[in-house]
This record gives C-alpha cells, sequence and structure tokens, in this order.
C-alpha cells in the first residue's frame, strides 16, 4: 500500500454569509495535485459538490475556480442540474397565453396555428387547469388529446417547454459566488507567498 500526504490541500470555512448570499457557512477543500491540476470540494448545509481540473494552464485551482463563470462550474459540479426544470404551473400559463393568443390572433402566440372561435377558446380555458396534473413530462402524454388541442400535432413536444427557474440551480449559483468572492479576497494574500 502507497500512502501520499499532500501539503497543498486547504481548507476554508466561508461564515457570516446569511444575509449576503442567504447561505449556511460553505466548506471549501481546495487541492492542487500539481501544477495545472486540481480540485475543489464544496459543502453546504449537508449537501457537497465536487469536480476535477486536469488542464488549468499555469493556475492553481484557486485562481482557477475565481476565473470561471457560474453556468460552467456548476456543469462541472452538477452536470444534471440545469438553470430551468419543467413546471405544472408553467404549463398551465402557457397553455392559457398561447390559447389567448391563437383566439386573438396575436404575436403574443408564441406558435403559429389556426386561430380560434370564441367557443373553441372558452371550452379549452375551462380545461386547461387539468394540465395542473402534469407534475413530470412524462405525465403529459395522459392529456396529450388536450395538449394537441391546444398546442398542434405536436402538443406533448410542445409541453416540455413550460419551465420555470430551478431553485437548486439558483443555490449554487449562490455557493459558487460565496466560494469566488472568499478566493478573491484571499489572492492578495496567496501573492505575498501565504497559503490560502
Amino acid at each position: 500500500m502507497k500512502v501520499e500526504r499532500s501539503n497543498a490541500v486547504v481548507h476554508l470555512t466561508i461564515s457570516d454569509i446569511m444575509q449576503s448570499h442567504r447561505l449556511d457557512p460553505v466548506r471549501v477543500t481546495l487541492d492542487d495535485i500539481e501544477p495545472g491540476r486540481g480540485r475543489i470540494t464544496i459543502e453546504c448545509y449537508g449537501k457537497a459538490w465536487a469536480s476535477y481540473w486536469g488542464a488549468m494552464g499555469d493556475q492553481g485551482i484557486a485562481q482557477f475556480f475565481a476565473s470561471c463563470d457560474n453556468h460552467y462550474l456548476i456543469s462541472n459540479l452538477a452536470p444534471d442540474l440545469h438553470a430551468s426544470r419543467y413546471s405544472a404551473d408553467a404549463l398551465v400559463t402557457l397553455a392559457r397565453k398561447t390559447i389567448r393568443g391563437r383566439r386573438k390572433g396575436t404575436a403574443a402566440c408564441r406558435f403559429e396555428y389556426d386561430p380560434l372561435t370564441k367557443a373553441q377558446a372558452e371550452e379549452l380555458m375551462r380545461r386547461v387547469d387539468e394540465l395542473a396534473d402534469c407534475e413530470t413530462e412524462s405525465q403529459c402524454w395522459s392529456k396529450a388529446e388536450l395538449l394537441e388541442e391546444i398546442f398542434g400535432p405536436d402538443g406533448t413536444m410542445m409541453a416540455v417547454q413550460a419551465t420555470e427557474s430551478n431553485p437548486e440551480y439558483g443555490y449554487l449559483e449562490r455557493i459558487c459566488n460565496a466560494v469566488r468572492e472568499a478566493l478573491q479576497q484571499l489572492a492578495p494574500s496567496a501573492e505575498k507567498g501565504q497559503t490560502p
């Protein structure tokens, strides 16, 4: 068994960030494996995210992380997390907007369909709340007939475009912002030869 000890691992605790970032304390582990290679682990309120970068140029992990934007960082820390997510409420709102747009024949309707008569629009508006039962994209198939009446032949496919902001993505964005700010605060001391 080979055991190696690294002196390049730095542990940070970022606290007093409830007001500025609406976060509990954040713990960060920075591991500069070798020049241009490193990993970071971020933990907040029992959830953790980690990523490894093997090609950071001549930067250390702290500099590299601080120089990246949130979209790139989140796509590495949580690859399956997206900025928006499907929402039944957004589907109902989109359906109402589409019905109104088709009835009025205005540009407010994002999709090109045949116009609706007053009676058709009223009937669809009465039924639109049925879509609130579609809590997941796959449940939209159970309302395929209604979706096609509202959105046209590709109604079920259009339904998955009903999205809202993902609060989990926003949460991780706030964490990345706090970590970036902390690393930028520590950068001057690192340049003087002190460890962050």
